[in-house]
């Protein structure tokens, strides 16, 4: 049986890059693992600050708008690294996260949404579900670290 999340405030939220959980990562806190991700899509850290401190309720809205005009040209070949980087760090700083993770067994962890080929699922099973096997090697790895 598999674990789908996406949505926040639902069972599995804890999963999602959207789940209040500040991580330390390069010197910085970053309010969760989508803020230091859509930051990474920028070389320009003028715009990886502004996106830093921006709510998470407008975190959308500002990377879209900035994304048109100045996104990294070599962000498709950055994106799966960076998204690892963030979710380990998540999982490491927060005991009660990363047991939540454990606890997931070796159940299949997918991100349910017609929003993302790439790191979801594409919401009928036609997209990479990247995230997800992110989640997995990163629970497979705190299982081989013995915590």
């Amino acid at each position: 049986m598999a674990i789908e999340f996406y949505r926040l405030r639902h069972a599995n939220d804890f999963l999602s890059i959207a789940f209040e959980s500040p991580i330390e990562l390069e010197g910085k806190v970053w309010p969760s693992v989508e803020h230091y991700v859509t930051a990474q899509m920028f070389a320009d850290g003028w715009f990886q600050e502004k996106i830093r401190n921006t709510r998470a309720s407008q975190l959308l809205r500002l990377s879209t708008r900035i994304k048109g005009q100045f996104p990294r040209v070599d962000w498709h070949s950055l994106r799966d690294e960076a998204m690892y980087r963030a979710n380990a760090a998540k999982f490491a700083q927060h005991p009660t996260l990363r047991a939540r993770l454990l606890a997931t067994e070796n159940e299949e962890l997918i991100l349910k949404t017609i929003y993302h080929k790439h790191f979801g699922d594409g919401g009928d099973g036609s997209g990479q579900n990247m995230l997800g096997k992110i989640l997995m090697r990163i629970r497979r790895e705190l299982r081989e670290a013995g915590l």
